[in-house]
């Protein structure tokens, strides 16, 4: 099975403003692996979210790791994935002809934080 990109789907629902809402919120990990890790899909960590951003184009919220439910192994390859991630984020909204891809260059600003969960898997 070829995957489009692999990170983490955030389960339920974060709010959004702009016209186009993320339905399948989450934290892109990789862009069309070279491999796929599928061996590590399912498991499951907790985020942070420490930071918010919109520029009227795209929304969203910066995200720093907090833990990894998974044995050592699998813990310490997942880590290393999500440390090669130069904005780890989470895209919420983006205007309308706005790429989700810009999240990344948006300036957050702190907030209060907020622990959500986060499921690694591979996307079609």
């Amino acid at each position: 099975m070829a995957v489009h990109y692999e990170g983490f789907l955030i389960p339920g629902d974060l709010p959004s403003t702009l016209d186009r809402n993320i339905v399948e919120k989450h934290i892109t990990t990789e862009y069309k692996p070279a491999v796929a890790h599928d061996h590590l899909y399912g498991i499951t960590a907790m985020f942070e979210v420490v930071g918010y951003g919109n520029d009227g184009q795209n929304e969203g919220y910066k995200v720093a790791l907090r833990k990894i439910f998974a044995d050592e192994t699998q813990e310490a390859e997942l880590r290393e994935i999500f440390d090669k991630i130069p904005v780890p984020h989470i895209t919420l909204s983006v205007a309308n002809g706005a790429k989700p891809v810009n999240t990344r260059y948006l300036e957050f600003s702190p907030v209060e934080p907020k622990t959500i969960i986060g499921i690694f898997t591979g996307f079609q």
